[in-house]
């Protein structure tokens, strides 16, 4: 190794160093001059290596100058990690939601069926004829019905009855008088006899008449029969017959026909 050009280059080192402002300003900052070259002659000359450290040690302190730039290093890899998705992730399960109820067919019949024309209500009623309980109503309602029948027939057979006691009574009297019934008095009997018969309808038979006509109306509205609904239209009450005609054949026509509608 040529120590020779070492010497010479930390030498030329130091001259710069000297000529520099920072060295003006360290040597501003030193004790006197007297004191400065009796420690300087007293000290024992450094190497040329520690000088220019001990130089640069002196000019850090004094801040005249900056710390020397250190260039930046990532010290972790520069390469990005991949992140793979595992396979065995599993999203949140979120539970179905419930189905809706069913829809009963009979339910909806009996909502929305009353202004059924004719033709609509022909698989409604297949479709009711079906229930045994169904049926069973039907006949306990023809069955009621025969009952207040039977009751007003044998009511107005005794207007009848009466009737033709009177007509008895008045001709026995003329055979005993043997003047015989005038045609005045025939045709008497005759408008008492009509004029009773009528009152009697008015007032007994019609009420009662539509008084089944409404529970049956009723009861059937209840059972989920189309077209049927309280009412005393005629067009409904024509509409409401030929339904009870078809529902009469399906539910067996041989017994009493539900004749208040």
């Amino acid at each position: 190794m040529n120590f020779t050009n070492i010497n010479a280059s930390v030498s030329a080192l130091l001259d710069q160093l000297r000529a520099s402002q920072a060295w003006a300003d360290l040597q501003a900052q030193a004790p006197e001059s007297s004191d400065k070259q009796s420690l300087v002659s007293s000290a024992p000359e450094p190497s040329s290596s520690t000088s220019v450290a001990s130089l640069l040690s002196q000019l850090s302190s004094a801040g005249g100058s900056r710390p020397p730039y250190v260039p930046y290093e990532p010290t972790l890899s520069s390469h990005t990690p991949s992140y793979e998705v595992s396979s065995s992730f599993d999203a949140p399960h979120v539970p179905p939601p419930p189905p809706p109820p069913p829809i009963r067919p009979l339910e909806k019949t009996k909502q929305d069926v009353r202004k059924y024309t004719f033709q609509q209500s022909l698989p409604y009623i297949a479709q009711l004829s079906d229930d045994p309980a169904f049926i069973e109503t039907i006949a306990k309602l023809r069955r009621d019905q025969d009952k207040l029948e039977k009751r007003l027939w044998e009511e107005r057979q005794a207007v009848h009855m009466k009737q033709a006691e009177r007509v008895k009574a008045a001709v026995t009297k003329a055979n005993i008088l043997g003047t015989g019934i005038s045609e005045h008095d025939a045709n008497t009997m005759r408008l008492s006899f009509e004029k009773e018969l009528h009152q009697f309808d008015r007032d007994n038979v019609m009420p009662i008449w539509e008084g089944l006509v409404t529970r049956q109306q009723v009861a059937l509205e209840t059972l989920g029969v189309p077209a049927m609904f309280t009412t005393s239209a005629t067009s409904d009450r024509e509409r409401q017959q030929r339904v009870v005609q078809v529902l009469e054949g399906i539910t067996g026509g041989d017994e009493t026909p539900l004749g208040g509608i």
